[in-house]
């Protein structure tokens, strides 16, 4: 899955000049822990669920509303200006874990 995340938003940044001289503009969501029924089997089966929810900065888990309404203000005059990129949309979970990493690597943990 992080493969296909990664290679998605290669395709994004890649394409994003193409398009934007088309007057289009190309953005990519990326979707942390949902609240799916798909994400709640996902969940179940997962080692580090537990961990990974501890983690989590917002404390809960994303809804469904929480990535469709991502998805509308990207295609509203108000993201006029957003193109060639992917949106985090997961809770600050990455930044989390990203500063866990940067502190473990530093002694600090």
């Amino acid at each position: 899955m992080l493969t296909q995340k990664k290679a998605l938003r290669g395709y994004v940044s890649e394409r994003a000049f193409a398009w934007g001289r088309e007057g289009k503009r190309l953005v990519s969501i990326s979707p942390g822990m949902i609240n799916t029924e798909a994400g709640q089997m996902e969940y179940a089966a997962s080692k580090t669920f537990e961990k990974m929810l501890a983690q989590l900065p917002l404390q809960r888990l994303g809804e469904p509303e929480d990535i469709a309404n991502t998805a509308l203000f990207l295609i509203s005059e108000q993201a006029a200006y957003i193109t060639g990129c992917d949106l985090l949309v997961d809770g600050g979970l990455i930044a989390a874990m990203n500063q866990a990493r940067r502190a473990a690597s530093e002694g600090n943990l």
